[in-house]
């Protein structure tokens, strides 16, 4: 078949759509808080052609909950030279899966790659491990200040997900992070891939 008829998981899975596989620090860099402007970053995400626009975001569900959602292909709209559009001046992205020859569409800030506020983190092995001995938990608690065995890190409000995680989060409802945890990590894990993808 022809790409254009490819669901997003087919589409996601092809080693020659992912092309960087192999190692996706070159890529998450970019993402780095310290890195490029959020400015910059959205020119650079929204021209880009040869790279799959997979990105991740928490948000909050119609249910009050948090939830971790995929985005992709980002578009910003523009009215046609001489004409008005409500949504001039506006990105949209697609969540979950192609329907048919139909997707859905969601709006994204004007500034999805902002620095978020600081976040105190555990390791991968320790918050794994919280898991385990929480099973009824889809969110990790907070972690006190005073806790001298976890860190702070900044990351961005939207960041890209390696690629080779997309196929296994195309649920427009989301997933709860404890979902997406157990989704991600061994995905990476079993590529190889946790350490080149600390940014992420």
């Amino acid at each position: 078949r022809e790409n254009a008829n490819f669901t997003n998981a087919e589409r996601y899975a092809s080693s020659s759509v992912d092309v960087q596989r192999a190692n996706y620090q070159p890529l998450l860099a970019n993402f780095a808080p310290t890195a490029l402007p959020a400015t910059q970053l959205l020119t650079q995400v929204l021209g880009s052609t040869r790279i799959p626009q997979t990105l991740v975001t928490v948000a909050q569900s119609a249910d009050g909950e948090p939830k971790i959602y995929l985005l992709h292909r980002p578009v910003l709209m523009a009215a046609q030279l001489g004409e008005t559009s409500n949504w001039d001046g506006q990105i949209f992205a697609t969540i979950g899966e192609v329907m048919g020859t139909m997707v859905i569409t969601v709006r994204m800030p004007n500034d999805p790659f902002v620095v978020s506020t600081k976040v105190r983190v555990k390791s991968i092995e320790q918050i794994t491990e919280w898991f385990a001995t929480h099973p009824d938990a889809q969110v990790m608690e907070p972690i006190p200040t005073e806790d001298g065995d976890s860190e702070e890190l900044t990351t961005r409000n939207i960041m890209y997900l390696p690629c080779i995680c997309a196929p296994s989060l195309l649920r427009t409802s989301g997933y709860s992070p404890r979902a997406a945890w157990h989704i991600v990590i061994p995905l990476l894990a079993d590529a190889g891939l946790l350490d080149s993808c600390k940014v992420f």
